[in-house]
């Protein structure tokens, strides 16, 4: 073999040499030169993390990549995905294989990346996406559950009957960062407001996006249709009744009032003071005020009590003489 012959296959095994490495796997990359300590692409992928939704990709700005991962995911153990010319990526010296190792992004973890002789450092930031949860689960008015459509986004609540609607505090469960109305920040049990009309409530995200709840306040129309005290008092009923000299209370009893009188005394023209829930009371269509209305008494008398709800109850004045 001559000297020439001897040079040209000298060089190429040197060169062959140089352009090959292995890897801690056994398999066998090219090497390069000074300068290729780069992490080109870096991301975690839902493929290689089963608690990400979708691929998170990072942004590397010089020696610094940036990472934002869904809401709600767990950091401590990820898999990151990088494409690098070097052979040689560690992480607190344990050599890192794109796609498979395991590590806990909780705080800062930095990249070292060899090439020939020089290092180059890495911070990896990983940072958790704002909720988006914006939710009224469970709303209350004046202790009185109300009912949620999360579709409609209305809450209706019923309260019960003559309720003012004017100033009610709402108790409220919700899964946001603040709940308004209009720019009034609202708090749970303490925050009063006039529901008179439709409230809008304003529910806002960690990540500031809103949705809106109407709530609407409804009164339940009342029941009630009692007359719970019946009596012909002496200051109205004293022109004719010469001998009713102390007021006369009626026994109430189911739906029957019984009255007795006084020997002597006139029954065909009294005026009874009544106690009564209902929203009116009539005699024969003849709507009754309680120590005004004077009605004839010598036969049973028919008091209508009418509730708020349009229901009566009707009860019977019996008024005997002693």
């Amino acid at each position: 073999m001559n000297l020439k012959r001897l040079i040209i296959l000298t060089a190429a095994a040197s060169l062959l040499y140089s352009g090959c490495g292995k890897s801690g796997s056994g398999k066998t990359y090219p090497r390069f030169g000074e300068g290729d300590n780069t992490i080109l692409s870096y991301s975690f992928t839902a493929q290689k993390n089963s608690t990400l939704g979708a691929d998170a990709p990072g942004t590397i700005t010089d020696d610094t990549i940036e990472v934002t991962v869904p809401h709600g995911t767990d950091v401590t153990s990820l898999v990151a995905v990088f494409v690098t010319d070097s052979t040689d990526v560690t992480v607190n010296d344990v050599v890192q294989i794109s796609g498979e190792t395991v590590n806990d992004f909780s705080s800062d973890v930095l990249y070292e990346v060899s090439a020939d002789d020089e290092v180059r450092t890495y911070t990896v930031k990983v940072s958790v996406a704002p909720s988006s949860e914006k939710t009224i689960s469970r709303f209350l008015l004046n202790g009185i559950e109300g009912t949620v459509d999360q579709s409609t986004g209305i809450i209706d609540v019923s309260l019960a009957p003559k309720t003012s609607l004017t100033s009610l505090i709402a108790s409220f469960d919700a899964i946001c960062k603040k709940v308004l109305i209009g720019d009034a920040e609202q708090v749970s049990g303490e925050t009063a407001n006039n529901f008179t009309g439709d409230v809008i409530y304003t529910v806002v995200a960690d990540d500031n996006s809103s949705r809106s709840y109407t709530v609407r306040a409804t009164v339940q129309k009342a029941s009630w249709k009692e007359i719970s005290s019946f009596t012909f008092n002496t200051t109205v009923n004293t022109g004719i009744n010469t001998e009713l000299d102390t007021d006369i209370q009626g026994i109430i009893s189911g739906t029957t009032i019984s009255v007795v009188l006084p020997y002597g005394s006139v029954s065909s023209d009294l005026v009874a003071a009544f106690t009564s829930n209902g929203e009116k009371v009539t005699v024969g269509g003849v709507e009754q005020v309680s120590g005004e209305t004077n009605n004839d008494f010598s036969s049973s008398v028919d008091y209508v009590v009418e509730a708020e709800d349009g229901s009566t109850e009707t009860y019977t004045v019996n008024v005997t003489i002693a």
